[in-house]
């Protein structure tokens, strides 16, 4: 559980915030929501919107790690590399 003297635990992200750390869609995470063996933290609500404690998310990140062979880190990093490559480059064309 979460300890209320801890100020890391009042730090949330956004929706838009959570896509961008992991370079998904809002679809994208949708489906992590919804599958629950992948154990994704699951967002609060304020009105209509999502907000995800950051400790929770580091938590899930380091958890997911242990689970993936050293390959797997490889092929993500290689792909979240592309992915960043693609938006600056993005960036610089408009």
């Amino acid at each position: 559980m979460t300890n209320p003297n801890n100020e890391t635990d009042a730090v949330y992200l956004t929706a838009p915030q959570v896509r961008t750390r992991y370079g998904v869609s809002d679809m994208t995470l949708y489906r992590w929501l919804a599958d629950t063996a992948k154990k994704f933290p699951k967002p609060i609500y304020i009105g209509r919107r999502r907000y995800w404690r950051i400790t929770e998310l580091v938590a899930w990140e380091e958890a997911t790690a242990r689970r993936k062979s050293p390959e797997q880190l490889r092929r993500e990093a290689e792909a979240m590399l592309a992915h960043a490559q693609a938006l600056e480059d993005e960036g610089r064309a408009a």
